[in-house]
């Protein structure tokens, strides 16, 4: 047994025993000074089916910390500051792009009014109109003249200053071609420039509103329902925030005067150190039925209040600026050490619990039944001897 004894405690000693001074360095004894994380044997180390499941467990949520930190990490984060707009452009750039199935673009105008006093009608800058048919293909060829058109309706009066019906067939029909123009429909595209103060801009029959006295309504009825393919503010930018864009009111029951309500908020966007300068809203819908019933052919009761279409905006005097980019790699890098070290350290407490709590059941299985006597023991008398 001495021998067996012996040779075990050589064993742990070949273990334990540090390297002496002739085995290393100076430098490198230098440095073992500063060794935070000293080495036990294995011989001492027990290893419990409890720690074993801490252990997974505790790698198991590592792993999903570590992946879900790195989705993070991966997908741009946004973030939105908000202060007062200090630019001074003057100008707001409108994107435009709608159709109007059931308006002929001879009759369709453009007018912009704004707080300034600035009032354009027929604006046609940067703006095309595309005819199209009733099917929604455009049309080839020149666009009408509307004073052309009114030289074809047949009528001998004079409307407004203008020859009616100078050209008009004998027999008093309506001409197949004008027919075919006024079923056509029409679609607006490009850019319109306004001040930049509240104001509207809206889509109306203003310039060829004395036409519909000389129309019959069999024939030609005013509809301003539309679809809205783009309406934006500003240079396009990832994000914008456009709620009419592809608004379809096509389909609507009935013909009236549209009303959009617009809160026009100047954005910047900033991305891989690079801004735009862009605009978002919101937008609020009001809706006014005009159609009424009147007898004869005549337009009476559009002759005052004709259908239009109506964008009525104010800009916000707050900009906004929203960043788009990832977090920095030493912050992602410091994440997952805090991931890592934190679960470790989590574990290890629960471990340590959990073992010191075996520990102190099985020690209440295996001694004797408590009393005071075992719990407070007699200290011996000395003799007085």
């Amino acid at each position: 047994v001495g021998r067996h004894s012996n040779v075990a405690f050589e064993i742990l000693g070949s273990h334990m025993s540090p390297p002496t001074k002739q085995d290393e360095s100076p430098v490198l004894g230098f440095i073992r000074r500063f060794d935070c994380y000293p080495k036990v044997a294995d011989d001492f180390k027990a290893k419990t089916s409890h720690g074993g499941t801490v252990t997974i467990v505790c790698f198991a949520i590592i792993v999903v910390l570590i992946v879900s930190e790195t989705a993070t990490y991966i997908r741009p984060h946004i973030t939105h500051e908000m202060f007062v707009d200090a630019t001074h452009s003057e100008k707001l750039k409108v994107n435009l792009n709608i159709t109007f199935p059931r308006m002929p673009c001879v009759f369709l105008s453009l007018d912009t009014l704004d707080a300034s006093g600035e009032h354009h009608m027929n604006t046609h800058i940067d703006l095309k109109k595309v005819r199209l048919s009733k099917a929604g293909r455009p049309v080839d060829g020149p666009h009408p003249e509307l004073s052309a058109l009114l030289k074809r309706i047949p009528t001998k009066d004079t409307f407004w200053g203008l020859s009616v019906g100078s050209e008009a067939p004998a027999n008093g029909e309506m001409p197949k071609d004008v027919i075919e123009t006024l079923s056509e429909g029409c679609r607006m595209e490009g850019l319109l420039f306004v001040a930049k103060v509240a104001g509207n801009f809206h889509f109306s029959l203003h310039d060829a509103s004395h036409v519909l006295e000389i129309i019959p309504r069999d024939i030609y009825d005013v509809d301003v329902r539309h679809m809205i393919h783009e309406l934006s503010f500003g240079f396009e930018a990832p994000g914008t925030l456009s709620p009419l864009d592809g608004l379809d009111r096509s389909g609507d029951p009935e013909v009236g005067t549209y009303q959009y309500y617009l809160k026009i908020v100047p954005t910047v966007f900033e991305y891989k150190g690079e801004e735009v300068l862009t605009n978002q809203y919101s937008v609020t819908e009001h809706f006014k039925s005009q159609r009424t019933v009147s007898g004869g052919h005549a337009h009476s009761s559009f002759s005052t209040n004709v259908p239009a279409v109506y964008f009525i905006y104010e800009i916000s005097p707050i900009m906004v600026r929203i960043t788009k980019g990832r977090s920095p790699l030493s912050r992602f890098l410091l994440s997952l050490c805090a991931i890592v070290g934190g679960v470790f350290t989590v574990a290890g407490i629960l471990d340590s619990f959990i073992n010191q709590l075996i520990e102190f059941l099985e020690k209440k299985n295996t001694s004797y039944p408590l009393t005071p006597t075992n719990i407070f023991p007699r200290t011996p008398k000395a003799s007085m001897s």
